[in-house]
């Protein structure tokens, strides 16, 4: 992912706990999303990860980087397969770096593009029963060769 010039970040209010008690059936209807950019296009973010809970960390697979996991504030763990955007984000990156200014084209581009970013639902959830009884606020790949 490094090559492609891609930066994700999380999506999160800042609600207190008894804020969060307060509101939690909106929550629990409402998407957490990570959004991932990249650096040809900063306008305009080119995925939205999907999940189920706020998402306090997030961490790329160092030997597949098409792999995302990440920790939500309730505990339980994410991940998220990307490998069917792969050339979508190359696609859209050889477009933008043929066309000149796409930084100025998209500040002056005033037509909403929201549609152009899928939403990538994850492929799997730790369940929040076995899970963890805090927030996940970090997240370590144990590399291949270790068992």
């Amino acid at each position: 992912m490094c090559s492609l010039g891609i930066v994700a970040v999380s999506v999160g209010e800042p609600y207190s706990l008894n804020e969060r008690i307060e509101l939690s059936f909106k929550l629990v209807h409402s998407n957490s999303l990570v959004l991932l950019w990249s650096f040809t296009d900063p306008i305009h973010p080119q995925l939205f990860l999907e999940a189920p809970e706020d998402i306090l960390c997030f961490k790329f697979n160092p030997s597949n980087p098409n792999l995302i996991v990440g920790g939500c504030i309730n505990g339980q763990v994410v991940i998220w397969d990307i490998t069917d955007y792969q050339e979508r984000l190359q696609i859209h990156r050889s477009i933008n770096t043929k066309e000149k200014g796409p930084v100025m084209n998209a500040l002056f581009n005033t037509e909403p593009k929201l549609d152009h970013a899928p939403i990538v639902s994850y492929v799997a959830l730790s369940s929040i029963d076995a899970g963890h009884s805090k927030g996940v606020t970090g997240i370590e790949w144990i590399p291949d060769h270790l068992e």
